[in-house]
């Protein structure tokens, strides 16, 4: 591991499993970026193949690149570990199988050196799709104190099933010391969702936020593989679900804005994420029953599926909280097609 410690504006911290059919891509376009002044840092998650190999072969020819190998933890234990080394004022989050636009990290530094905001939101796109996802305000450099109302309908899930921004670390480039703490408190036992908590724990703590997502100069493109379905089947889905609610549950507690609504909301759609999680890997009725059973014993996600309310463009899940209410698992399963 390279063991320097001299400060740069971004640091790029890239976790890597078993990665080394598409890795390369997500590096070359690291390091192709138009503005030099950043850190690459690979965190090899314990891989089986020969992505520390690429990695280090990486390294070798460009200082500005340090890798990490650890023994296997996920996710979250990666990202800690290459955040707990990042040097960078900035820090972007980037998965192994994705890639960044050439004038990415320009983009942010004009923006930067600006406004200088805890949080920069720049665009997204799917390699499926030809538009970025949408976001829900314009372009622009906002103190989060103006950002009250929208963030107290909508940060994590409105009446109409919208949010302000994806909730992800994807497409986002943070404060290092804002970012931190938040990243850091996730708990390892939270397996699915993981990034998106880490993700409104650090807006929760922002004080000013810039969006730049109609610059198409910087964007985000995420790769939909082959087994991206299959990717989303799990038949412990309940389980790993109810350790997230219950964490936005204590994370939300004691917040200057009442986010109870929108908790009510999030257990519905992630409730019935588990559903279609669980029918993906072959559960039936039987499974989701006793799933969805053991999750409502906790009465916070009991009461979150008992008061969740949706405007009419929120018709989607006024149908998936109809579902789990009733326990119509064959419309679940003819609806997910």
């Amino acid at each position: 591991m390279d063991m320097k410690t001299e400060s740069v504006l971004f640091s790029i911290i890239v976790p890597a499993y078993n990665s080394a059919s598409f890795i390369r891509k997500c590096i070359d376009s690291i390091l192709g970026q138009t503005c030099s002044d950043f850190e690459l840092v690979l965190v090899d998650d314990g891989s089986k193949d020969d992505t520390l190999s690429i990695c280090n072969a990486y390294a070798e020819k460009d200082g500005r690149v340090r890798v990490i190998h650890k023994e296997n933890g996920g996710h979250t234990s990666a990202r800690n570990a290459g955040l707990q080394i990042a040097s960078g004022r900035y820090v972007l989050f980037v998965d192994s199988d994705d890639w960044l636009a050439e004038q990415t990290l320009e983009a942010c530094k004009k923006e930067i050196d600006l406004n200088g905001a805890d949080v920069l939101i720049f665009g997204i796109q799917n390699s499926t799709e030809t538009k970025p996802y949408s976001v829900l305000i314009s372009d622009g450099h906002y103190p989060v104190s103006h950002l009250n109302k929208t963030f107290a309908r909508n940060l994590i899930i409105g009446p109409d099933g919208n949010f302000v921004f994806p909730k992800s670390l994807s497409a986002k480039c943070f404060k290092r010391d804002i970012v931190y703490s938040s990243q850091m408190s996730v708990p390892k036992e939270i397996l699915i969702g993981e990034d998106g908590a880490a993700f409104v724990d650090t807006m929760l703590k922002a004080q000013s936020v810039s969006v730049i997502a109609g610059d198409e100069r910087a964007c985000y493109y995420c790769l939909i593989r082959s087994d991206s379905v299959s990717r989303t089947a799990d038949a412990d889905a309940f389980e790993k679900f109810t350790v997230l609610l219950i964490y936005y549950h204590e994370m939300l507690a004691n917040q200057a804005f009442d986010y109870s609504e929108q908790f009510y909301r999030y257990v519905v759609a992630q409730l019935y994420n588990a559903v279609l999680y669980v029918i993906r890997s072959g559960g039936g009725k039987e499974e989701l029953n006793a799933g969805l059973s053991r999750a409502l014993t906790d009465s916070v996600i009991s009461q979150g599926l008992k008061k969740a309310r949706f405007g009419l463009k929120g018709y989607r899940l006024i149908i998936k909280k109809f579902i789990l209410r009733h326990r119509f698992w064959g419309l679940a399963k003819k609806l997910d097609g």
